[in-house]
């Protein structure tokens, strides 16, 4: 993305982002068994390099659930599990049980994770497919975990060409008893963009 959005573009991408928080909240509560309510309280878009300083800084530790995402629109999508919120994050996912074997507890503890971002990317995206009316495929999820700053890096060989910029999206997951602060970056190359606009009448 070669520019800021405009106040009004930014309110677009929320409403729609709004939309694919009830579907991601409807998944985790089928997942869990138990009310689950997603927000977004504000929808950012930020240059690509200022998001290590956004969300904590460069050293600070964190698991990242990557997608890359094709069709009609293309991209891609980053999670930021902070490692602080990783033990609360994985005993809301499943209902605290947890195996003896470590080999194990790690399998079903990253894929609990990787579930997770499954469930908060397709929500997204699919809700901009139906609004839209286009069709959408994401890849298989990456799991990775590292410093924030080196995970940045990495995406910026990946995506620098097409996008300088990126929509951050501060995202809250509560249920009855507990409250998890996540981040969510969409790296929407310019292209894929000016159809979003195009379609709801905005350039």
């Amino acid at each position: 993305m070669s520019k800021e959005l405009s106040k009004t573009q930014l309110d677009v991408m929320h409403e729609v982002i709004n939309i694919g928080t009830g579907h991601a909240a409807d998944a985790l509560s089928r997942l869990i068994d138990e009310r689950v309510v997603v927000a977004v309280p504000e929808v950012k878009m930020v240059p690509l390099t200022d998001v290590p300083r956004l969300l904590g800084g460069a050293e600070m530790s964190i698991v990242g659930i990557y997608f890359r995402f094709s069709g009609d629109l293309s991209g891609s999508i980053l999670l930021f599990l902070p490692e602080d919120v990783i033990s609360s994050l994985i005993s809301f996912l499943t209902a605290g049980v947890s195996p003896d074997d470590p080999s194990e507890k790690e399998d079903i503890q990253r894929s609990a994770l990787m579930e997770l971002g499954n469930i908060v990317a397709n929500s997204y995206l699919n809700a901009i497919a139906e609004l839209m009316d286009m069709r959408i495929f994401i890849s298989v999820p990456y799991f990775s975990q590292d410093l924030l700053g080196a995970m940045i890096d990495v995406l910026l060989i990946q995506v620098a060409e097409a996008a300088d910029y990126a929509l951050l999206l501060e995202t809250v997951i509560n249920s009855q008893q507990r409250k998890i602060d996540c981040s969510l970056a969409i790296f929407l190359e310019d292209e894929s963009l000016n159809k979003i606009f195009d379609k709801t009448g905005l350039k």
